[in-house]
């Protein structure tokens, strides 16, 4: 079972800016795993592909990762990890909204285009911008 992690960051107060430094490396053995990042957003996706290894035992109430070792270095391939959000013209809920939102750290998503209003579409009215719904975007 997995009873220890070691997190290892060499700049943890990097700037979340386009291009920062993603890459990590994850070491995972039977007892315990090891993460090295240059930031703290390396790091942060290492645990996320953790987070995808580790399967919980019911009968011994433990937490494992199958057919260990692992060893895994990984980057993203594109700067700009994005997805396109467009409730201007397809209706969601916001509990809907939450859940879409929240499973981009599945994918390692780093931007949200988010096409909330347009002309044709139901008005989004903002009393900061409130020519925003008159006009369209």
């Amino acid at each position: 079972s997995l009873k220890s992690c070691q997190v290892t960051v060499a700049n943890g107060s990097a700037k979340l800016v386009l291009g920062a430094d993603e890459s990590y490396t994850l070491d995972v053995s039977a007892t315990g795993c090891k993460i090295t990042a240059k930031t703290q957003f390396g790091a942060y996706h290492a645990m996320e592909t953790l987070s995808q290894l580790v399967v919980f035992n019911f009968d011994t109430d433990t937490y494992f990762v199958k057919d260990t070792p692992w060893s895994i270095t990984d980057s993203p391939r594109f700067e700009h990890r994005e997805v396109l959000l467009d409730t201007s013209r397809h209706f969601q809920p916001i509990a809907s909204l939450k859940n879409i939102i929240t499973s981009f750290t599945y994918a390692k998503i780093n931007t949200i285009h988010w096409h909330i209003v347009d002309k044709q579409s139901f008005p989004y009215g903002s009393p900061t911008y409130p020519k925003l719904a008159k006009m369209g975007a």
